[in-house]
């Protein structure tokens, strides 16, 4: 479990299956859920494999990014780097009408091939670096926040050729937050080496997560003696490999829970738990009550405006 606030929180890789011809996924304001943090609410923080840039444009955020709180305000952009851990919600005193965020998911150097055939230069992997995130208020960067602005209006209206306007535009963006960066920043860290050490092993349990898995199958996938393996993965995730595994599983779980009518027993079997008695016993475990009492009390919003990782774009 991470400690980043009183809420529930198990971590999940959240992978973007982004497009090798547009490596970009735009998510606009009323096509996602934020959850609250509210001590009774399924709280998952997160990494995944590529950039994320959240634009807040009224309301507000709280951002948690590793071991550190941030504050997101209306007219304010952060970028966070792949494998980050983190989590955001609605501030306490923002409504959700209130709230008006808009969010990109892309990898800059698939995105940028055409102008960096050979990889990006040197100086431009300071996104890799996962002492972040960066915030940047519009009253500050005006010149950045605009930038921004215009890429997700390119990626909204989707006029013609605006896919090469949005490389354009990016480029331009990112040579000017590579000119911000300090230069202390421009090598992978420590953390970024770890999590890509351990990242096929972890890609094998979301494929496979259905399936009985050994330690010893994932520790071969990292190429790695088992015990070596289990004290990197712990390292890096904060957990060991199998509670990760069973923290998916329930993940996968509580979205069948939510957008079927499939039964307990299928939904255990379905998920990889080898019993119903087990699934109940860990599901209780893990979120202090049953997996019929945890769908009862969210039937209200099951079935509207849903969107789970991984996301497959295509």
């Amino acid at each position: 479990m991470i400690k980043g606030h009183g809420a529930k929180a198990e971590l999940v890789y959240r992978e973007y299956k982004l497009s090798n011809e547009f490596p970009v996924l735009a998510l606009f304001p009323g096509e996602y859920i934020y959850q609250s943090f509210d001590s009774s609410t399924l709280t998952y923080f997160h990494f995944h494999n590529c950039i994320e840039i959240g634009m807040c444009l009224s309301g507000g955020k709280d951002l948690y990014v590793e071991s550190k709180h941030y504050t997101l305000n209306s007219e304010e952009f952060f970028i966070i780097p792949p494998y980050s851990i983190h989590f955001a919600g609605n501030l306490p005193n923002v409504s959700k009408e209130e709230d008006c965020c808009q969010y990109l998911y892309l990898d800059p150097e698939a995105l940028l091939k055409d102008f960096y055939p050979n990889g990006l230069a040197s100086g431009m992997n300071w996104y890799k670096n996962s002492n972040l995130p960066y915030l940047f208020p519009k009253k500050h960067d005006q010149e950045l926040y605009d930038l921004c602005s215009y890429l997700f209006k390119e990626l909204k209206e989707q006029q013609k050729e605006y896919t090469y306007a949005v490389k354009g535009l990016f480029l331009t963006f990112f040579a000017m937050l590579t000119r911000i960066i300090d230069s202390h920043e421009n090598e992978v860290s420590v953390r970024y080496r770890t999590i890509s050490a351990i990242l096929p092993a972890i890609e094998y349990i979301n494929k496979n997560y259905t399936q009985k898995i050994q330690i010893t199958d994932l520790a071969k996938q990292c190429y790695m003696s088992t015990a070596h393996f289990r004290s990197i993965f712990h390292e890096a995730m904060h957990q060991y490999p199998l509670k990760y595994l069973t923290s998916l599983r329930l993940q996968k779980a509580c979205e069948l829970l939510y957008s079927t009518e499939a039964t307990i027993l299928d939904i255990a079997i379905g998920v990889g738990f080898q019993s119903v008695a087990n699934f109940n016993r860990l599901f209780k475990e893990f979120f202090q009550t049953t997996p019929t009492d945890w769908r009862n009390n969210r039937r209200a919003i099951q079935k509207k405006n849903i969107r789970y990782s991984p996301f497959p774009k295509k």
